[in-house]
Formats: structure tokens, sequence, C-alpha cells
């Protein structure tokens, strides 16, 4: 017998359900744009999906997100005044309020997203329609998420007097709803940013030559596939590999720059999700850009780097894929940094570059790891940097 019990999707899943919805909802924007206006019904759709979707006491995905990571949803806007005209021989068709991210229009006040949803957008012979109303109309009946056979009479006036009036070549709805899709992409993006950036910092000296692959960090998620691996190859190039909740993995090596034994290095990684939800990846040795890859797919790497497992000098599977090396401080910030506050962590952590008596040595085999969210478990203390906001783990 099927087990019906419902039950809460993790947090985890919700996060790659809202990428793959943004990255519909980019490529339906894009598409419009050149002529393919059969993608306003997968817009449709995924507005639905994530602004509006309550079936079976379901929360909508972009609020649920919000809520669980306090994220505030702030857009700006005008009130209307809207006026039943009783007397009106015509239909009336108003779609109110100029809405933007910014407040960019002195008579704009801020609102909640979701609070806007529930005004009236629309008001047409008579009747009016709450943002909310319209999408689930536009989804649920004209293909986002059904194509209905039957519609509502109420429902047919107001698409046919929609259709009668194009506006470069859109009815009124559509132009209005590119508009809005791009707001509320924009809107998505900046939670999944301020969760898919990652800056880490730290200073190496491998102690003997390198002639195998050797695993300096290993960050894993024994809850997802999410994993950060840092690693030298056999060429003696400096790289990573991130894998993300599909287990698709990006891979970027720094082949400009050989490591040396016994050579003091700085190293910098960043990771960042841009606005086209690719995930760009750069590796600096010694203050200096040596490595840049970008994904060829949406890719989302979660920075909550205080919630993963963590392996110094091995692998999560193996002990002995380590190095004989020496390691200074070690810093993760969710975030990436401009360029003042990367000058101030480079400034910091120069000083423990040149000062190498506060480097601990490591031999093959010899390794630190962090099981919990406690401090690492090995010869590593907590500390703080004189940068603290955005930091994520430091250890010295």
């Amino acid at each position: 017998m099927r087990d019906s019990e419902i039950i809460k999707k993790p947090l985890l899943i919700r996060f790659n359900e809202l990428i793959v919805s943004l990255a519909v909802i980019k490529d339906s924007l894009e598409s419009i744009v050149k002529g393919n206006y059969h993608q306003f019904i997968p817009l449709y759709g995924q507005l639905r999906a994530i602004l509006t979707d309550n079936a079976k006491k379901n929360i909508p995905l972009l609020k649920e997100l919000a809520d669980n990571l306090n994220f505030k949803l702030s857009l700006y806007y005008i009130e209307s005044n809207i006026i039943p005209l009783d007397n009106a021989n015509t239909s009336v068709f108003h779609i109110s309020h100029r809405i933007t991210l910014k407040k960019e229009f002195e008579d704009q006040t801020e609102i909640e997203l979701f609070d806007l949803l529930k005004k009236t957008l629309i008001l047409f012979n008579k009747d009016t329609y709450t943002y909310s109303e319209i999408i689930e109309i536009l989804a649920n009946k004209s293909g986002g998420a059904h194509f209905a056979s039957k519609i509502e009479k109420f429902i047919a006036k107001l698409f046919a007097f929609n259709n009668n009036f194009l506006i470069f070549g859109h009815t009124i709805l559509e132009n209005f709803f590119y508009e809005f899709g791009k707001i509320i992409f924009e809107l998505s993006y900046e939670i999944l940013h301020k969760f898919a950036s990652i800056y880490l910092i730290f200073n190496i000296k491998p102690l003997f030559k390198i002639d195998d692959i050797s695993i300096i960090f290993d960050y894993f998620r024994n809850d997802s596939s999410y994993r950060i691996t840092i690693f030298i190859d056999n060429n003696s190039h400096i790289g990573i590999n991130l894998t993300d909740f599909n287990g698709y993995v990006l891979t970027c090596i720094s082949e400009s720059q050989t490591i040396e034994a016994n050579k003091l290095l700085l190293i910098e990684i960043s990771i960042d999700l841009k606005k086209d939800l690719y995930c760009e990846v750069n590796i600096f040795v010694n203050n200096k850009l040596h490595a840049s890859v970008v994904s060829e797919t949406p890719f989302l790497i979660l920075n909550e780097i205080q919630d993963y497992l963590f392996y110094i000098n091995r692998s999560i599977e193996l002990k002995d894929n380590g190095l004989h090396l020496a390691i200074g401080s070690i810093a993760a910030f969710d975030k990436i940094m401009e360029s003042e506050e990367r000058l101030e962590i480079l400034t910091s952590f120069i000083y423990s570059y040149e000062n190498q008596k506060s480097m601990i040595e490591l031999s093959k085999g010899n390794f630190g790891e962090k099981k919990t969210s406690g401090a690492l478990n090995f010869l590593f203390k907590t500390a703080l940097l004189p940068i603290e906001k955005g930091l994520i783990n430091y250890y010295t």
C-alpha cells in the first residue's frame, strides 16, 4: 500500500527548485524578446509556482525560502485609486501600480512582495482582480499549468478585451507580465546570490615535491551532494572541484601557476552565482588571477560552510591522499569581497603569510576534521578577522 503521508521538503531541495524555476523564467524572457511569444506560457506557470501556488496548503516557493531565511522581499510601487465607473457605457480595463526594485519615483512607497500580490491589479467591468488572481487565471486557464476546456464567462470576456488591444505586438497583460517577470527574477536572484557566494582565503606551503593528486581541503554536506574540494593535481597545479545538488561537477585548475615545494603561497578562491545563473570560479595565487571558469549551465553551491563536514589534508573518503605541508590561517566568507574589503583581508593574511612561525606543519596522513558545526577538531582554534561581516569560519 502506498504511503500517502505528506512530508515537508528539505530547504536544500527548495533552493534547487528555485534556481530551476528562475532558469525557466530567464529563458522565457529572453525568448519573448526574440519573438517566441509562446514562451509567455511557461512564464505564467513559473510565476504561479513561486508566487501563488497554495494547492493542498502548499506554501509558494519564494515565500517559503524568504520566510525561512528572514529575507525581506521589498518592492516600491505607486498606490492607485481605482474607482469603478458605474455609469460607463464601455468596458474599463485598468492596470495599476508602477513597480520597481528601488525607489525611482517620489510618490512610490515600499511594500512587501506578498502584500503586493493581494493588491488590485485590474479593474474590468466594475470587477477587481488582484495580482494573485490574474496569475492564477493565466496559469490555470491559458496553459501555464492547464489548458482549461471550460472557463467562466467573466474570464472569457476579460481575455477577449485584453486580446483586442496590442502594444508593440503584445496584449496589455503580456506587456505587464513581461516587466513583472523581470522584477520577480531580480528579486529571487538576490536570495540565491546571498546564499551562493563564497570567498575562501588561506596560506599554505608544501614541504616536499608533489608527485600525486593531494587534497588540501574537502567540504561536504552529508544531507546532499554539495561538495567543495581544493586540491593540487599531479602536475603541481592548484584546483577546485565543486559539486552541486544534482551531482554536476565544475572544475577550475590554475594551470599557469606551478606549486613548488617550500614556497609559501597565499591562495584566494571566489565562487559567485552570476545573473545568468551560471557559476563563476576564480583562483588567485599571491594576489594574481591564475584561473577562471564559468559553468555551462545554471549551477548552485550553498555557502553555509559551517554546516559542511570539513577535512584538512585529506578527502572525505581517504585519510592518506593529503601531502606534507605547512598551513596558516583559513577563512571563508559568504560574499564576494569588494576591493576595499579584500585589501583589508589580504593585509591581515599577509601578516600571517610573512610570520611563518604561526603555521602548522602536517605530514601525509596527519589531518584536521570538523564533523559538526562546532570548532575544528584539530590544532586550530577559532578566532576573528578584523572584518567580521560575511565571515563564516576562520581558523588560525
